[in-house]
């Protein structure tokens, strides 16, 4: 009995870490994090917000668009070499969410096709993601692409979702409107005090405690765009 219970605690040793291998590596939901670091401020008030951003003159992406996604596994290793994919699809779908044709930060990879953009986690488990775009818009009021309209996964995993918001509100008009400036100011205004029926998720900035509102902190990282001098233009062209 005494060699045969040996055995059968071998055999269930040998399963759990055979079972433990199996999941070592795999991303999982719980364990990782969409909103690793906060550029923009304490707190993270920014969580569940993706910001788009133009860039400089040197083609250098703005960093206040930066996002950060931690992938671990479900003992919370970070799993690195991970392909994480935020897909815009449904921001397109009936939205006004447009991202550049090539995305000049290292480390991308966009599928205008698929309304993709792609980045590799590094020994951390980060994936680093400035993603250029803008919102076609030329109304405040124009209809806009919904709540949580980019959904992210890692290596297939979903992870979750962001809310997608871009102080290069009017970019479609190409020229001068390639960038953050005046005009995108009034449409950002016409948003925050246009009233009722104004809301859109394209100004809402800070996401703070997730309110569907427009407000001073939508403001102040409104003007980090606006004025910061990391969004003075914008990809002459974005996926169709």
């Amino acid at each position: 009995m005494t060699r045969l219970a040996q055995k059968a605690a071998l055999i269930t040793t040998i399963g759990l870490l055979t079972a433990a291998a199996a999941i070592a590596g795999v991303p999982n939901a719980g364990q990782s994090n969409l909103n690793n670091g906060c550029s923009l401020g304490a707190g993270c008030t920014q969580e569940g917000v993706l910001l788009l951003g133009g860039q400089n003159s040197g083609g250098t992406v703005d960093a206040n668009s930066e996002k950060q996604v931690l992938v671990k596994d479900a003992g919370g290793n970070p799993v690195a070499n991970s392909v994480c994919i935020i897909n815009f699809s449904n921001c397109y779908t009936g939205g006004d969410v447009r991202i550049s044709s090539t995305q000049p930060f290292a480390g991308l990879t966009v599928n205008c096709g698929a309304h993709t953009v792609s980045a590799t986690t590094n020994a951390s488990g980060i994936a680093v993601f400035r993603v250029e775009g803008y919102s076609n818009v030329t109304s405040a009021t124009a209809a806009g692409a919904g709540e949580g309209c980019a959904t992210v996964t890692a290596d297939g995993v979903p992870l979750g979702s962001y809310s997608v918001a871009t102080a290069d509100m009017n970019g479609a008009l190409g020229g001068s409107n390639l960038g953050v400036s005046g005009g995108d100011t009034t449409l950002y205004n016409g948003n925050r005090f246009g009233g009722a029926g104004a809301y859109r998720p394209r100004a809402n900035f800070a996401r703070a405690a997730s309110t569907q509102a427009i407000d001073g902190g939508d403001t102040t990282i409104y003007n980090k765009f606006r004025f910061g001098g990391g969004s003075t233009t914008n990809g002459a062209t974005a996926c169709p």
